[in-house]
């Protein structure tokens, strides 16, 4: 409650890029493995917590159509992302993909900021 839902949504986000190197560049099974354990739990820790804050900053007669387009879009990245990564991963290996995940975490970090900065 202290430090606010956006902040401990974009603590676990800053908690998972360490573990994202981890996974891409540790070259010891064990290492990788737990943390990509932890990088899931982490950010399905996160999920519920922001969805919580999106239903409280939405207009009531807007919250099912706000709850309807955060899944169509995760729907949307869970069907195209197998693609990219494969075409990504063929041509370049796994580099690119965690450099750019990690890219993509701070970029989600710094545009929630900036558009819900009255809420952080």
């Amino acid at each position: 409650q202290r430090f606010g839902k956006l902040r401990r949504v974009s603590g676990v986000k800053l908690l998972s890029i360490p573990l994202l190197f981890v996974m891409g560049f540790f070259p010891f099974f064990i290492f990788a493995m737990l943390a990509y354990l932890f990088r899931t739990a982490f950010m399905q820790t996160s999920v519920p917590i922001f969805n919580a804050f999106t239903m409280e900053v939405v207009r009531e007669e807007t919250r099912a159509t706000a709850a309807s387009r955060n899944s169509m879009v995760w729907t949307f990245g869970s069907v195209v992302s197998p693609l990219v990564s494969g075409i990504v991963q063929i041509h370049y290996g796994w580099s690119p993909l965690i450099l750019g995940m990690a890219a993509l975490y701070i970029a989600g970090i710094v545009l929630t900021y900036i558009f819900f900065r009255e809420y952080w």
